[in-house]
C-alpha cells in the first residue's frame, strides 16, 4: 500500500514508440490542428496591430527602440487577450 506504480514509459522515445504501436502513427499528431490555428491567429493579429500602434505612438518621427518594444508588447498583449478563448480549443 502506498507504493507508486512503476513508470509506463522509460523515456520520450519509448513513449512515442508505444503510442505509435498501440494507437497508430497519426496519434502522435492528435491536437496539432487547434494549436496551429491558435498560433497562426495570435501571430497574425499581433502583426496586424503592430504597425498602426507604432505609427500612432511615433507620430511623424522615426520610431525609437522603446517605441517598437512597447508597441510589440501591446500588440502581443491585445492579441493574446482577444484570442484567449482559442486556448480552450487547444486543450
Amino acid at each position: 500500500k502506498g507504493r507508486p506504480a512503476p513508470p509506463q514509459y522509460s523515456g520520450t522515445i519509448d513513449c512515442m514508440a508505444q503510442i505509435a504501436q498501440s494507437e497508430g502513427f497519426l496519434a502522435l499528431w492528435t491536437g496539432v490542428t487547434p494549436s496551429l490555428l491558435r498560433q497562426v491567429s495570435y501571430t497574425s493579429l499581433a502583426m496586424v496591430l503592430y504597425d498602426p500602434l507604432r505609427d500612432w505612438l511615433s507620430g511623424d518621427a522615426d520610431p525609437t527602440y522603446l517605441n517598437r518594444l512597447v508597441c510589440g508588447g501591446v500588440a502581443g498583449a491585445l492579441s493574446i487577450s482577444l484570442l484567449n478563448p482559442t486556448e480552450v480549443l487547444k486543450t
